[in-house]
């Protein structure tokens, strides 16, 4: 579907020379030919079903730049997107904060270019009806996305509600299979997102735990490496441009956007609009200040995180966000974009 309303500006391709006049003979076309620029190939954005991404899909739809332009690709689960992102197969994901930190591990100068959203519910522990998180306890079969932030969700339950060690038998489930292991019975419990969150709670799933219980704890941002910043920095701008135009668009919950979003994430209008309540977007210039704070903001979160990550052995070594977060990058991608 497409909106009502188009935003104007995407980026217009180069125009091609037309042939010289025939006077000019084929040999004066050969020096001209020599200055024409190849164009850039599309930029390739990957990301999963995570409705807070939903903006690149928006800025998609809305014209706001072409698939010439940027790419993006939708994988199912995250572990996809960080092979991706090794592999070279991609120049920006979107991802959380802890996959950014193992994904820096595998030595890839990276990043933050900006916070996609902050999850204040979106991430939650879905039960069957009739399991409790109340003693006496009883072992279940937990599904979940392994080497992903779901792990690192799972331990803050256990933290927060003080829970006995070892309550939950793990069975790793890539975030695409969730759904169908908690409908078929295979799994007990599942810790996921929206929108596979309301998928469950409205097939009778009972939802023990949720990241509003953990302000500021789960991020998700956009990053890619200093070499596509180097290379690439027209196209950034143009993605950063269709991402906070999207993002005013979807805040303000149109109709049409409402109905774009029940499309592609298979929920009701209502299950849209309770499911949005649990995620904070940043605009602009919140981004910039969460980027900008050293000891608030993003920081801080990835600081929590590679402690988590250094007791679990998952990190070896702390890098810090100094590397990760530089404000002069950011500001540079979200600087004020006039497309051509």
């Amino acid at each position: 579907m497409s909106f009502s309303s188009p935003l104007p500006g995407h980026l217009s391709r180069r125009s091609v020379l037309r042939h010289l006049a025939a006077a000019g003979g084929t040999a004066a076309t050969l020096p001209l030919a020599g200055c024409l620029e190849e164009p850039q190939p599309a930029l390739r954005v990957a990301s999963n079903q995570w409705l807070g991404y939903e903006p690149l899909y928006i800025a998609r739809e809305q014209g706001l730049f072409t698939t010439h332009e940027i790419a993006l690709i939708e994988f199912t689960s995250s572990s996809a997107i960080i092979r991706a992102m090794r592999n070279g197969n991609i120049e920006v994901a979107a991802v959380t904060l802890d996959e950014t930190l193992r994904l820096q591990a595998d030595a890839l100068d990276l990043v933050i270019l900006w916070p996609a959203d902050l999850s204040n519910g979106g991430d939650s522990l879905i039960l069957h009806a009739g399991q409790s998180l109340q003693p006496p306890w009883q072992h279940m079969r937990l599904g979940i996305e392994v080497d992903a932030v779901g792990q690192y969700f799972l331990s803050l339950v256990y933290e927060k509600l003080s829970l006995p060690e070892g309550l939950f038998d793990i069975l790793p489930i890539p975030a695409g299979e969730h759904e169908s292991a908690f409908l078929s019975g295979h799994v007990d419990a599942v810790v996921t997102f929206e929108p596979m969150r309301s998928h469950l709670l409205r097939a009778g799933g009972i939802e023990a735990f949720s990241s509003r219980q953990l302000p500021g704890a789960i991020a998700d941002v956009i990053v890619t490496t200093r070499h596509v910043v180097a290379q690439r920095l027209d196209h950034l701008r143009l993605l950063a441009h269709g991402w906070f135009t999207a993002r005013t668009i979807l805040v303000n919950q149109t109709p049409t956007v409402l109905e774009h979003l029940a499309g592609r994430q298979k929920l009701t209008g209502a299950e849209i609009y309770v499911a949005m309540k649990g995620i904070l977007w940043p605009d602009r210039n919140e981004a910039l200040d969460l980027i900008r704070n050293p000891g608030e903001g993003l920081a801080r979160t990835i600081e929590h995180l590679e402690n988590y990550l250094l007791e679990t052995r998952a990190l070896k070594t702390r890098r810090g966000h100094g590397s990760l977060l530089d404000p002069d990058v950011s500001a540079r991608v979200l600087s004020e974009f006039t497309p051509r």
